[in-house]
């Protein structure tokens, strides 16, 4: 085991560092090394919370408040907060113009809200980057309202044997040397990479979300089973 690696990513200063370094760049990046699908998966993740509505509804490690954006226009009522570690992220997130989008640098595992505060809670492509996946939830589970909806898209295993073959190939191979060779950032997609390739199959994250406790109320995959959609509902312990 490479000690000096294992704690110097354990370091909560870690990742908020790697996340400011890459924010003038992030989305830009993020659709090329998508292939092109991340918008995609945003307008899909729009049709997806299309049927919910919230007075107050949070976006878990928004970033550059793509999906906070979103929620503002199809979801909240009165407002949508925005939470990130990275000042520079919300830097960028607060020149968005919806008048109903705040943006808070805090800890999603401690978040600033009262008991059941809050309708609707979501994370997009983030879960898999949080250490403390269990307080994550719990903190989730304690800030929604009896029958609050908890939604989650992330970046999941697919179960085919031929798309799981590329799905590793590129996370592993190929992403390390298009980030090293054309944006020279080989550390942090060397990290994004490594999340990816560890993070849960669906029916794992399925039963990670239902413990916390949630019910299942729709799942959707794109691409072959690559990014997952999934709407819970809070239930009580």
């Amino acid at each position: 085991m490479d000690i000096e690696k294992t704690e110097k990513t354990s370091s909560p200063f870690y990742l908020p560092l790697l996340f400011d370094r890459l924010a003038t760049k992030y989305e830009k990046r993020n659709q090329c090394m998508t292939l092109g699908f991340m918008n995609y998966w945003y307008k899909e993740y729009g049709k997806f919370i299309v049927d919910y509505t919230a007075e107050i509804a949070l976006d878990l490690c928004c970033g550059t408040g793509i999906c906070t954006e979103i929620i503002a226009e199809k979801v909240a009522l009165k407002k949508v907060v925005g939470i990130d570690f990275s000042k520079r992220m919300l830097k960028i997130a607060n020149q968005r113009k919806h008048k109903n989008m705040l943006f808070i640098c805090d800890d999603v595992t401690h978040l600033p809200f009262e008991n059941e505060s809050i309708d609707y809670v979501s994370i997009s492509f983030g879960l898999r980057n949080v250490q403390q996946k269990h307080e994550l939830m719990t903190e989730v589970h304690r800030v929604l309202k009896s029958q609050g909806v908890f939604i989650c898209m992330e970046i999941t295993p697919p179960s085919n044997f031929f798309t799981l073959f590329l799905f590793k190939a590129y996370f592993k191979y190929v992403l390390p040397v298009i980030s090293k060779v054309f944006f020279h950032e080989k550390e942090l997609y060397g990290w994004l990479s490594q999340t990816a390739l560890t993070f849960y199959s669906l029916p794992q994250l399925v039963r990670f979300i239902s413990s916390h406790p949630f019910t299942i109320k729709k799942i959707k995959r794109l691409n072959w089973g690559i990014i997952t959609l999934i709407a819970a509902q809070k239930n009580h312990y």
